[in-house]
């Protein structure tokens, strides 16, 4: 284990650092003039030249990208050009809303995924079959922002069962939040009342982020499941007599999670980076939504601040994914 993260965090270093270079080159190529985009359009030269020179947008671009690493580096992202505030503290902000949403979309992903793929490999060519790759393929083909509008107008328009926007009730937001997870915040203050209310707020946007990474973990699940259980090793241990629950269990299912893990780590840095898109439409306060109006702004330092965030906790995924690996196949080595 040491030994494989002595070689890997170097590895993450090198990928995080070429994304800075990435994203920096990116957002000075992009023909906007942030300055005048934060003065507005009726700013005078004079004004102009000023911010310019207080955020070093004036200075070569070697320069400047010398000291956003260097700023990096001392935990420094920047600062806001919209809200005038260190990106680190619109992060701290925001990012807890996102995580709250991506960990509850991957769950009901996950477990989704995993029922309806090791279901439709058991009762393959079934009538449970034919549903379950049906919905796979539809949840492949909707597109988010469509669903996301659909479910809004059935569910919160026309049945009223949840509801829209923000992350909790106005009447039961008065309780301290530390961590900044709503749910676990309120777990710790004793308000049941309010957990439940977070929760109703949670399941149309976890809903809809989770649709598409559930339909890719059962066909993958499926098609594993399907090889799995054509090996040799299945078939003796139904000669032993055991139980079809504990073939599938103990030895089917555990062999064909591994390219499932796989792809449930790369499905994390998709949810994170698909969830922009459901964040807006939805109104969920979150990384999501900030990105959308930074970019919208040309806000350089947020952009560039929210690629690398996403960007380390897609490769922190993906770490914890290869140490799953040994756990499900000890044979693996590092």
């Amino acid at each position: 284990m040491s030994r494989f993260l002595i070689q890997r965090i170097p590895l993450t270093i090198v990928v995080l650092w070429v994304l800075t270079v990435i994203t920096f080159t990116l957002s000075h190529i992009i023909p906007t003039d942030p300055a005048r985009l934060m003065a507005g359009p009726k700013a005078s030269p004079a004004t102009l030249e000023r911010i310019r020179h207080r955020y070093r947008l004036d200075r070569p671009l070697l320069e400047q990208y010398a000291t956003y690493v260097t700023r990096l580096f001392q935990g420094d992202l920047g600062r806001s050009m919209v809200s005038r505030r260190p990106v680190a503290q619109d992060l701290k902000e925001f990012f807890p809303a996102t995580v709250e949403l991506v960990l509850l979309a991957m769950t009901i992903a996950v477990v989704g995924g995993l029922s309806v793929g090791v279901l439709t490999a058991v009762y393959r060519g079934g009538l449970m079959d034919h549903l379950g790759r049906l919905f796979s393929v539809a949840g492949l083909s909707m597109p988010a922002f469509w669903l996301g509008l659909l479910v809004q107008l059935l569910v919160y328009y026309r049945l009223g069962w949840l509801p829209f926007g923000e992350r909790i009730s106005t009447d039961l937001s008065a309780f301290n939040h530390p961590t900044g997870l709503f749910t676990v915040d309120a777990i710790l203050a004793g308000r049941l009342d309010a957990f439940v209310d977070v929760v109703k707020h949670l399941i149309m946007p976890a809903t809809v982020l989770s649709l598409e990474p559930l339909a890719v973990i059962a066909r993958l699940t499926r098609a594993s499941m399907l090889e799995v259980m054509l090996q040799d090793y299945i078939r003796t241990a139904r000669a032993k007599g055991l139980r079809e629950q504990v073939v599938l269990a103990r030895h089917a299912l555990k062999n064909a999670l591994l390219p499932t893990v796989t792809m449930i780590g790369m499905q994390i840095g998709w949810a994170l980076g698909g969830s922009v898109l459901v964040e807006v439409i939805f109104n969920w306060p979150g990384v999501g939504r900030y990105a959308a109006k930074s970019i919208l702004s040309a806000d350089h330092s947020a952009v560039m601040a929210i690629t690398l965030l996403i960007a380390a906790t897609y490769l922190v995924a993906n770490m914890v994914v290869d140490v799953l690996y040994v756990t499900l196949d000890p044979r693996i080595s590092y």
